[in-house]
């Protein structure tokens, strides 16, 4: 099965949890699309060293989010995937959540599955 996952990426998100997020990225797929919206050079820096597909678009986020999300998509189409695994460029699977479990849930016959997002207390900053 082949699993491709996607993130966009903000500005100065390798000051913060993006380098969970990119390992989580590599623990469960195959491969990823990331896509930095008005990104740093850090943040870009990142991205790149763990070898994933990585693009610019730098349209205004809050205006243009559909059409930013529906080009990476488009790419990600391409690379002929039997899932697709999102995630923000702040967020993690619990530990349980894994390779296999993914490929155990793609099998079945929906077509999308969400997650609760629980925010932890080790995460948080006072």
């Amino acid at each position: 099965m082949r699993i491709i996952g996607f993130m966009v990426v903000g500005p100065n998100e390798a000051d913060r949890y993006l380098k969970a997020s990119l390992d989580e990225l590599k623990r469960l797929c195959d491969d990823a699309v990331i896509v930095g919206n008005n990104t740093d050079e850090n943040t870009e820096e990142l991205i790149k060293s763990y070898g994933y597909w990585f693009y610019r678009d730098d349209r205004e986020w809050g205006l243009y989010q559909p059409d930013i999300k529906t080009s990476l998509l488009e790419r990600i189409g391409k690379l002929k995937p039997d899932w697709v695994i999102a995630i923000d460029s702040d967020e993690i699977f619990a530990p349980e959540f894994t390779r296999e479990e993914a490929e155990r849930l793609a099998s079945m016959d929906e077509i999308a599955w969400y997650f609760m997002v629980v925010r932890s207390e080790e995460h948080t900053s006072e």
